[in-house]
């Protein structure tokens, strides 16, 4: 009986997690996409930072959001890693992009650098949690670096051709 109570509180914590999670995403991802979108509508240098400072915040809760999700199916065994085609230089230009501000208000140099090596190759994998790791790296860098400069550099250690 007790074991029966357990097990319906977890599905139901599991199960609200989970909603509430993809209900915050579709507002979020807006956000990032109307963030983008002014962005591209040349908009002056305090707009910018602005709009830079706001998709930054969206992201990083989105972000918070699924790691939410994350931690959620890792309880219910339901994580599944993506194995799909992507462009790895867009994907961490994109990644990197709202960090600029956020280093800028703490006075830190903030750099990224693709080798051009890399260019527009496709690359099989996981982008999400790709990105998830990214977030979490370049943040906490940045949250933990107090003077200075925080640099990120993507470059080709060892190149292997995978034929399908």
């Amino acid at each position: 009986m007790l074991n029966e109570e357990l097990q319906l509180t977890v599905k139901s914590k599991t199960d609200f997690l989970s909603t509430m999670s993809h209900e915050l995403r579709t507002p979020l991802n807006s956000v990032i996409g109307m963030s983008n979108v002014l962005l591209s509508d040349n908009p002056n240098k305090e707009q910018k930072e602005n709009l830079d400072v706001l998709k930054f915040s969206a992201e990083s809760l989105l972000s918070l959001i699924n790691n939410i999700l994350d931690f959620n199916k890792i309880d219910s065994g339901k994580i599944e890693l993506e194995s799909i085609p992507f462009d790895i230089s867009t994907l961490i230009k994109n990644a990197c992009a709202g960090f600029g501000a956020k280093a800028g208000e703490k006075r830190l140099n903030y750099h990224v650098q693709i080798d051009k090596q890399i260019g527009k190759q496709q690359v099989i994998g996981d982008p999400t949690r790709l990105v998830q790791i990214i977030f979490n790296l370049v943040s906490n860098a940045i949250k933990f670096t107090q003077k200075g400069m925080v640099e990120v550099r993507a470059i080709i250690r060892r190149k292997t051709r995978m034929v399908l």
